[in-house]
C-alpha cells in the first residue's frame, strides 16, 4: 500500500510518498516547482499535471493533504490562492477515483515530534532519522512525508 502526502504551496507544492508493509518506508519526495510561472491559471494548470504525473507514475492507494491555516487576515490573497492551489491538489486526487485525507499543521506535528507547535527543523530531523535519510533539502518535502506518515499513523490509531 502506498501512501501520498502533499503540502500545497504558491510557489512549491511538496510531495512525499511512503510504501507500507509490515512498517512504513520511505520512496519519494520532492517538489513541484510553480515559482517562474507568473499566470496563476497556469500555475495550477502545471501543478495539476505535476500531481497526476505522480499519481500515474506511483499509483498510490491514498492522498492526505495539509490543511490551510489562516493565520494572517492581512493577506487574505495570499490565503484564498493557496486554497485554490489545494483545491487543485485535491481535485486531481478525486479525479484519479483516489480518496483524500485532510490533516491539520498543528496535529501532523503532534502525530510526528510529540508537539503541535514544534518547528521545521525538529520535525525535519524526525522524519530523517524515522526513515534512515541522509538528507533532504526541501522543507517543503520534509511536510509531505510527515503528512503521509501522519496518515499512516491516522490510520492504525499510533502514533511515532
Amino acid at each position: 500500500m502506498i501512501y501520498l502526502g502533499i503540502d500545497p504551496g504558491l510557489l512549491k507544492t511538496g510531495f512525499g510518498l511512503i510504501k507500507i508493509k509490515d512498517y512504513p518506508y520511505y520512496m519519494d519526495s520532492g517538489y513541484i516547482n510553480v515559482i517562474k510561472i507568473n499566470n496563476f491559471s497556469k500555475k495550477l494548470k502545471f501543478l495539476y499535471s505535476g500531481i497526476s504525473e505522480i499519481l500515474a507514475h506511483y499509483c498510490p492507494y491514498e492522498v492526505a493533504i495539509e490543511e490551510v491555516f489562516i493565520s494572517n487576515k492581512k493577506n487574505i490573497f495570499k490565503t484564498l490562492r493557496l486554497i485554490q492551489a489545494r483545491g487543485t491538489a485535491i481535485v486531481c486526487a478525486a479525479n484519479h477515483n483516489l480518496p483524500v485525507f485532510e490533516y491539520s499543521s498543528r496535529l501532523i506535528k503532534q502525530c510526528i515530534t510529540g508537539y503541535g507547535a514544534s518547528n521545521k527543523l525538529i520535525l525535519k530531523q524526525i522524519v530523517c532519522s524515522f526513515f534512515k535519510l541522509r538528507y533532504i533539502n526541501s522543507y517543503d518535502a520534509i511536510d509531505a512525508i510527515a503528512i503521509a506518515l501522519t496518515h499512516y499513523y491516522k490510520y492504525k490509531n499510533t502514533t511515532i
